[in-house]
């Protein structure tokens, strides 16, 4: 999301087999990619949420 035109979301999880991590990621690229539209509303809400309880806390 730097560059206001890509997305690249990664994520892991642990294996039945000892020392293995199973990896996967996305990449999307374009402002107007579904994918793209909802991971920047979900950041959005969230930074909102956390601004507010910022200003909230003291």
């Amino acid at each position: 999301m730097v560059d206001q035109e890509a997305i690249v979301a990664a994520g892991t999880k642990e294996s039945d087999r000892p020392a293995v991590v199973n990896e996967m990621a996305v990449w999307t690229c374009g402002r107007d990619h579904g994918f793209a539209v909802w991971i920047r509303e979900l950041l959005d809400d969230r930074l909102a949420e956390r601004d507010g309880d910022r200003s909230t806390d003291g």
